[in-house]
């Protein structure tokens, strides 16, 4: 068994939670501005 795999499938795990930790605050407003600009497009 090579001890170089889950060393590598870690490293890929905390590269893609670091890449969560910055999306995920842009999340909230990107949904808000989506529902409002569906809110703003059913009112005219």
């Amino acid at each position: 068994m090579d001890m170089g795999m889950p060393l590598q499938v870690f490293s890929s795990i905390n590269v893609f939670l670091g890449f969560l930790q910055l999306v995920l605050p842009f999340f909230p407003s990107m949904f808000i501005c989506h529902l409002a600009f569906l809110s703003f497009l059913a009112c005219n």
